[in-house]
């Protein structure tokens, strides 16, 4: 019975070091996909990719990085106070829902980064 256990325990190592090999592959080949396909400014887009057979939606999301010193030294008016986080941060969508004038005065105290990454295969 421990042979038996053994084996399957190096089996099961096996396969968890081929899996840490196959999830580091597909990041890797996202992340080159990424920097192909989606420069910053295409962030929170599809692009569409159409071969013979199939196409490929690719969505690559963004989140918002703050910078706390900058944000900490904004004058704002009591309405927007209550829209920051504890932890110095402006939610993503009511960033983007801000009058430009408003946005503007955020802009140096924020920088937008790589977020979510999906790809969905569709057959035709």
């Amino acid at each position: 019975m421990s042979d038996e256990i053994e084996a399957l325990l190096r089996e099961r190592e096996a396969l968890l070091a081929s899996v840490d090999t196959f999830k580091e592959s597909v990041s890797r080949i996202e992340k080159k996909i990424e920097s192909i396909a989606f420069p910053t400014a295409m962030l929170d887009q599809t692009v569409s990719f159409t071969f013979p057979n199939f196409t490929y939606e690719v969505y690559i999301g963004s989140r918002l990085d703050w910078n706390q010193e900058e944000l900490g030294n904004l004058q704002l008016d009591v309405d927007m106070a209550g829209k920051i986080k504890e932890r110095l941060s402006v939610d993503k969508k009511v960033y983007e829902a801000m009058p430009d004038v408003m946005r503007e005065k955020f802009s140096t105290a924020v920088t937008r980064k790589r977020g979510l990454f999906k790809i969905k295969k569709i057959a035709r």
